[in-house]
């Protein structure tokens, strides 16, 4: 900038930070501009690149008349004091002017490309996304559920504008990580206290070892936006390794509340029902008192540790073994009604409706990580299901007589940190559990 506009703008007040094209360190609101109408050109553009001078005043229109979440509406509200008007198409029966009968021609063919040009952008990116999505169905696993449709929210006080008089335990989610990259998601019905540092404590990792996961995190571990943390986040892939604590204080709601990956609706549904979610996804529900405080220390081990991840997460590298994104499809269905799908051979509760004087149960339940039958039998339905999902007709015939080295490569990679991370887990158990019989093992005197 030439010394003659420096002088200006000092001798007028105005304080210059000077930036660089897309460096928004200084200046991120021009910069953010700047690429909308960048991207806004190039999708008129694309098919008639010498032409982008001619549409600079709709861009401006555009611009102009689009909802900014800085100042909560349009620039051109903000001026005029009204919206914007609506653009009519143009019919044939307009102007007597030949030059705007052109015009708004050339508009309408112009609009008309774009719709076109984003339609088939749309597609090609549904058709990538579906192939590699396993979509799961309330219905399908005798899921007895209520579905609520409301404006988007991102606190558990907004939701309960709309959903609070239903009758159900609302959830607020925490999306955690500590010093290791180890992720947690911790759900707890809306008027739990959730200490961080005690919960640090109780998971082994000191005072301070626990915070907020980075807002990156979201999409690349749990796949989804700012103020959607949920349990159901697990059925994707890349949340694997992500463990998961819920709130005992559940247990005693008749339903629970919960956003199914999207923040514009709530779903509720029984504890046995989420159970029920999270056993078809290969997970086991811990439920534990998240306002208790038992000292730590050599003599007391932390009651939690068993629920800590054995492995890290990179989150730049999420992507190179996992699988993307699954979709959680929930139907439909009119709020207070519950689905008409009946289990006729229904399981029974697998003791999570626990007597209430019994608060000594939590998290020390027979599982797959404190039974060694059922920690076997996870490692081998763990391989048995990948084994049946890799062995079909496309790879018999790509790789022939060669498909049993490649798969056994491809099983150690894929299996490998899954079968750490369970036996770090029952490690982990098993030591809990040795401390708390030796502790509470009175032998006779002689």
């Amino acid at each position: 900038m030439s010394t003659f506009w420096q002088e200006m703008f000092r001798q007028s007040g105005t304080k210059l930070h000077m930036s660089s094209a897309y460096h928004p360190q200084t200046d991120g609101q021009t910069e953010v501009v700047n690429r909308c109408l960048e991207t806004y050109l190039r999708c008129f553009v694309s098919d008639h690149p010498k032409e982008w001078p001619h549409w600079l005043s709709w861009a401006e229109y555009w611009f102009n008349t689009t909802y900014s979440s800085a100042i909560g509406m349009s620039p051109f509200k903000a001026l005029y004091g009204r919206e914007p008007p609506t653009l009519l198409k143009y019919t044939d029966e307009g102007s007597l002017v030949e030059d705007i009968n052109q015009q708004l021609v050339d508009r309408n063919q112009i609009l008309e490309e774009l719709k076109s040009n984003l339609l088939r952008a749309q597609q090609q990116m549904k058709k990538y996304a579906d192939e590699k999505r396993r979509p799961m169905n309330f219905e399908e696993l005798q899921i007895n559920f209520s579905q609520y449709e409301h404006p988007v929210v991102l606190t558990v006080e907004a939701q309960a504008k709309y959903v609070g008089d239903k009758g159900a335990g609302l959830s607020k989610n925490l999306f955690l990580k500590d010093k290791k990259n180890r992720f947690y998601i911790v759900s707890a019905l809306a008027d739990t206290k959730v200490d961080m540092k005690v919960l640090s404590q109780r998971l082994g990792l000191g005072k301070g070892g626990i915070r907020m996961a980075p807002e990156d995190a979201l999409g690349e571990i749990l796949q989804v936006t700012l103020g959607c943390v949920t349990p159901f986040a697990l059925i994707n892939e890349s949340a694997r390794h992500v463990s998961l604590l819920l709130d005992k204080g559940f247990r005693n709601q008749e339903k629970c509340i919960f956003h199914p990956l999207s923040n514009d609706t709530s779903i509720s549904l029984t504890v046995d029902d989420l159970d029920k979610f999270l056993k078809s996804v290969g997970r086991d529900s811990s439920y534990v008192d998240l306002e208790a405080n038992p000292p730590v220390g050599k003599d007391s081990p932390p009651d939690l540790a068993a629920l800590v991840p054995s492995d890290s997460v990179n989150i730049s590298g999420t992507a190179d073994n996992a699988t993307p994104m699954q979709s959680l499809e929930v139907k439909s269905i009119p709020a207070d009604k519950k689905s008409t799908t009946v289990s006729v051979n229904s399981t029974k509760p697998s003791g999570n409706a626990q007597d209430p004087k019994n608060k000594s149960g939590d998290v020390h339940k027979p599982s797959a990580v404190s039974d060694v039958e059922l920690f076997v039998d996870e490692i081998l339905k763990k391989t048995s299901n990948l084994v049946l999902s890799e062995i079909n007709e496309d790879t018999i015939r790509q790789h022939g007589v060669n498909l049993g080295t490649i798969l056994a490569d491809d099983f150690r990679k894929r299996l490998n940190s899954d079968l750490k991370s369970l036996a770090t887990m029952f490690k982990n158990t098993a030591y809990t559990q040795g401390f708390h019989a030796g502790t509470n093992c009175k032998p006779k005197r002689l």
